[in-house]
């Protein structure tokens, strides 16, 4: 009995240590470009999802005003208005968006 004990919680243990739970939005910009974004819970970083499926991973970065996430080429850019922009290295790539 002790041992089948041992095995749950052992199994617990190594589900706990998965990944972040996270939650995807859809955002569109006013070009009719769009692309998902995948949030880890906590923010420390968001998965960036494009039309044609690729994926690039962004941690937190320092930012002015509202939140931003950026790998030191790609940056994505939050404000308080859920208003956002994708920069590639420093120039906007893809800029007034929405998340829905």
């Amino acid at each position: 009995m002790k041992t089948i004990s041992l095995l749950i919680v052992l199994f617990l243990v190594a589900c706990a240590g998965g990944e972040k739970p996270a939650y995807r939005e859809q955002a569109r910009c006013l070009d009719d470009q769009y692309f998902q974004t995948e949030f880890a819970r906590d923010r420390s970083e968001v998965t960036l999802i494009t039309h044609r499926g690729q994926r690039v991973t962004l941690p937190s970065a320092p930012a002015a005003e509202g939140e931003k996430f950026s790998n030191g080429m790609t940056s994505l850019i939050v404000d308080e208005d859920d208003v956002i922009m994708i920069e590639q290295d420093g120039m906007p790539l893809m800029t007034q968006c929405a998340l829905n």
